[in-house]
């Protein structure tokens, strides 16, 4: 059962003067469209960073980098937020294929799963890693 995980598109919120990234999260039976700010991805990286950092399961993606100084001088061209939206969607699919990904409950709970779609989730993650020869695991650290 594996999750299909697309960012469809990226919208300014002008009220606030931030970019909202739509995430769909869809699995047999299951779909939802999930509004997340890059902060919220941020934060999802650094508590998987924290949490996983001393096991070394596997080396987490690179999360891709803030533009600070275009953002403080005047915000990200439409361009700027498509070129994050494309690495935001990269970088979601490496961590949900991610080995440190099948052990986070924050990351399920980030991905809005219901128990049952979590639980069914886990159980074919489990099913992939068992069947990987351990020399794939041991490249990846």
């Amino acid at each position: 059962m594996a999750l299909d995980l697309r960012m469809e598109e990226a919208r300014r919120d002008e009220g606030l003067g931030t970019v909202v990234y739509l995430l769909r999260v869809e699995t047999e039976g299951f779909s939802v469209v999930l509004e997340k700010r890059y902060s919220q991805f941020l934060e999802l990286h650094r508590v998987m960073k924290m949490r996983y950092h001393s096991q070394h399961l596997e080396k987490l993606p690179s999360f891709p980098g803030k533009k600070v100084l275009k953002h403080m001088l005047g915000g990200l061209s439409q361009e700027d937020i498509e070129d994050r939206r494309a690495k935001l969607e990269s970088y979601m699919r490496k961590l949900e294929n991610n080995a440190n990904s099948k052990e986070s409950h924050y990351f399920l709970e980030f991905l809005q799963l219901p128990r049952p779609v979590a639980a069914a989730w886990l159980r074919y993650r489990q099913r992939i890693a068992a069947a990987r020869p351990v020399s794939d695991l041991s490249n990846q650290c």
